[in-house]
């Protein structure tokens, strides 16, 4: 993860063993309020690409869905009288917004790109097949962990209601 702040934490975090396998990680050393999730070249959303060959991670944090339905509303323009979500110009603002942080992610001459918003909008701009896939792997994650507090909650539901044993 290539920030100012960030830039040591992940280091010591790598001498010391690395960052947990799972997706979720926290970050709290950064001011991350929030959890943020990872997702790296090993995604499945990557596969038979070239960027599963380049290994990287980036980690993303969780949007309301009151900033999610503004982007679309921002998106959404009327062409020949009627309302058209502009997807492209959605999956900019998502992965501008969503991405906090990253590892491995290079310029042509293999050089480190600070994560900022700036470079984020020049990766989007430049590289959209690539920004395109970390968006759907993002929004992947979040439907599976979606499903999976779901089913949670249902069983978790059956379980105070009796109905269970």
């Amino acid at each position: 993860m290539k920030t100012k702040k960030g830039e040591n934490i992940m280091k010591k975090r790598k001498k010391e063993g690395g960052l947990p396998k799972t997706s979720f990680v926290l970050l709290p050393e950064i001011g991350l309020e929030d959890s943020s999730m990872v997702i790296s070249n090993e995604h499945e959303v990557f596969k038979g690409s070239r960027f599963a060959e380049i290994p990287f991670k980036i980690w993303y944090k969780l949007l309301s869905r009151t900033k999610t339905f503004a982007f679309q509303k921002e998106c959404t323009h009327v062409v020949d009288g009627k309302e058209m979500l502009n997807l492209a110009e959605l999956e900019i603002k998502l992965f501008i917004e969503q991405i906090v942080g990253w590892e491995g992610v290079t310029d042509s001459k293999g050089q480190e790109i600070l994560c900022n918003e700036e470079n984020k909008g020049k990766i989007a701009d430049y590289a959209p097949a690539f920004a395109n896939k970390v968006v759907l792997a993002i929004t992947q994650d979040l439907q599976y962990q979606g499903s999976i507090s779901s089913i949670m909650e249902a069983k978790n539901n059956l379980k105070n209601s009796g109905a269970g044993n």
